[in-house]
């Protein structure tokens, strides 16, 4: 007796497959066989058992498919059968497969080992420190640290440093100058003998010889002044104030056919005069030495024209060329003050004022002349 198409494939994949639970045979034959194609079977056996998964290589089994072998009559559904006309007949459509199994996620990867922390950096070097900033210019009381050497007698209180000290002649202050050593020779300040010499800065004017020193906001008449009029004074003018009647001046010589003398009236007590006697530029001068090469110094002077048309003040050296102050064609009525900070360029300084009139009796004046030497930065008193 022939096998059925269900008996051949059961038999089929109990010998091609090992398969043995007859219930679970019977089941995939049924589905197998509702497939409108046979040759389609691989496809629906993947969906049902999952057997070709991964990699997995299970050899497919050998089917025969037995047409000639079955009555027409006789359906399976799933099959195309040749009926007595000729034509196939269409057999139902089978049903879709349950959905495969789905695979187990993987493990997640393991986490990387943490990056080793670099090497701290080095500490940068420390800046240097800036330069400390220059001090600023004195007031304009005391723009220029003018230095100076006091000789006195009969002291009676000793100043101290930075003390501000006024010279006065007959009550009105010729000079000023800030304290910085004081040295006392002979004599005792509490005597009223003392007796030395005081080294003064920022000083102004000049002090004349015999002149009363007071001390700024302090006592009055505390020392005299000693300057000689034959010997420089606190600046380097001799008898710059022409503070004694004498005829000619102490100090000073003429220029040309020039008489000078020494007369009342001047900026403070005397002044010095230039007069004509016929010829023209004619005048009065002094001729200093000792002058540093490169330092700075400091002249001050006082004219007023006099009878004079005009008036000439010059500042330089005795050899032609070197001019560090010059005034050409001045005729001030009254006292009016030239001044100018130079640096020396020789060692010696001619301080001259002419009478450029050629009337004869005609003068002009000078007064409280001075040369400090300076320097920038002390303050003013």
């Amino acid at each position: 007796m022939a096998l059925s198409k269900n008996q051949t494939l059961e038999k089929d994949y109990k010998s091609e497959l090992g398969m043995k639970d007859e219930e679970e045979i019977k089941k995939i034959v049924a589905k197998v066989l509702k497939d409108e194609n046979l040759h389609n079977f691989v496809d629906i056996f993947k969906k049902e058992h999952n057997l070709f998964r991964g990699t997995h290589e299970i050899p497919l089994p050998k089917f025969k498919i037995p047409v000639q072998e079955e009555e027409p009559g006789d359906t399976y559904p799933g099959l195309a059968w040749l009926d007595p006309s000729g034509e196939v007949a269409q057999g139902d459509q089978g049903a879709q497969g349950p959905q495969g199994y789905q695979g187990d996620q993987g493990d997640t990867g393991a986490q990387g080992p943490q990056g080793t922390q670099g090497p701290q950096g080095t500490q940068g070097n420390q800046g240097t420190q800036g330069n400390q900033g220059t001090q600023g210019n004195p007031g304009p009381e005391g723009m220029y640290g003018n230095m100076g050497t006091l000789n006195f007698d009969s002291g009676s209180e000793e100043p101290s440093p930075r003390d501000i000290l006024i010279c006065k002649a007959g009550g009105v202050e010729t000079a000023r100058g800030k304290v910085q050593l004081v040295t006392l020779e002979s004599g005792s300040w509490g005597g009223g003998t003392a007796v030395g010499y005081i080294n003064l800065g920022a000083c102004t004017g000049r002090f004349h010889d015999d002149a009363q020193i007071d001390i700024s906001g302090g006592n009055a008449d505390v020392m005299t002044v000693n300057q000689p009029n034959s010997a420089a004074g606190v600046d380097l003018v001799k008898n710059g104030e022409f503070s004694v009647d004498t005829d000619p001046p102490p100090g000073w010589n003429p220029a040309g056919a020039a008489t000078i003398t020494t007369e009342a009236g001047g900026q403070i007590g005397n002044c010095g005069r230039a007069a004509n006697t016929g010829a023209a530029a004619v005048g009065i001068y002094q001729i200093l030495y000792g002058i540093v090469v490169g330092k700075m110094y400091k002249f001050t002077a006082y004219v007023k024209k006099g009878t004079s048309s005009t008036s000439r003040l010059q500042l330089g050296t005795i050899a032609a060329g070197t001019r560090y102050g010059y005034w050409e064609g001045i005729a001030p009525a009254g006292w009016t003050q030239y001044s100018i900070v130079f640096e020396a360029m020789e060692t010696n300084i001619q301080i001259k004022l002419s009478n450029i009139s050629g009337t004869a009796g005609h003068y002009t004046d000078i007064d409280e002349v001075s040369l400090y030497e300076t320097t920038y930065g002390l303050p003013g008193p």
